[in-house]
């Protein structure tokens, strides 16, 4: 599937929103990034952990896809 982002960015406090939508279908897709997520590894890192979480199917029960620093491997592998 894939994300395509939008550009489309706010901070928030519970963290930093990304727009995103779906390669495929369009459709518009939510990322929410924790703070200590964003402040560890960048935007960059944290827009491809969301990509996988969005392919695997690992999504918020509203639909959001949200970046936690637990969504890193402590190895350095993800």
């Amino acid at each position: 599937m894939g994300l395509i982002y939008t550009g489309q960015e706010a901070d928030m406090e519970t963290g930093h929103s990304i727009g995103a939508k779906d390669a495929n279908s369009g459709e518009r897709v939510i990322v929410h990034a924790s703070r200590e997520a964003i402040q560890d590894y960048g935007p960059a890192r944290v827009r491809e952990v969301a990509e996988v979480k969005y392919d695997s199917g690992d999504l918020e029960p509203d639909g959001k896809v949200f970046v936690r620093t637990s969504d890193f491997d402590p190895v350095g592998n993800n």
